[in-house]
């Protein structure tokens, strides 16, 4: 077992660098494309955008109402600091570093909750992977 941390751990250490030299990160100017200079169909593009919009959520964008009909019912539910109402549902597409589509108020900052877990396995994704057919490759019999 404390073999296989270790593989797991050098493998992380060996491929984070590598994956990180692979990204670039624009500045505060993000290049731009039209889907179709982008390589993706700008209807099915569209459709995807109104489907997003068309699936937003049916709590009040009222977040101190929200709040209260929610967790606010549990047991030291009052809120910790200012709520300030949400936004209209917001997003972009980013495809191979390039904003390809955009919508609602994306300078806009509003109040997030629940996404550690989320935004952590997509970033944890690639290594583990990885390190898991490294180590698959090591241990399978001779």
């Amino acid at each position: 077992m404390h073999i296989r941390f270790r593989a797991i751990l050098i493998c992380a250490l060996v491929t984070l660098p590598v994956a990180a030299q692979a990204q670039t990160f624009p500045g505060a100017d993000w290049q731009r494309k039209t889907p179709a200079e982008a390589g993706i169909n700008p209807q099915l593009l569209k459709d995807a955008i109104d489907f997003a919009i068309a699936s937003e959520i049916k709590n009040p964008r009222d977040l101190k109402l929200n709040h209260y009909r929610t967790f606010g019912r549990e047991p030291f539910g009052d809120a910790i600091g200012p709520i300030k109402d949400r936004g209209e549902l917001t997003g972009v597409i980013i495809h191979k570093g390039v904003l390809v589509a955009e919508w609602g108020e994306p300078q806009r900052v509003d109040m997030t909750h629940s996404v550690t877990k989320s935004l952590l396995s997509s970033v944890a994704a690639s290594p583990k992977a990885c390190c898991r057919a490294w180590l698959a490759s090591r241990t399978t019999a001779a």
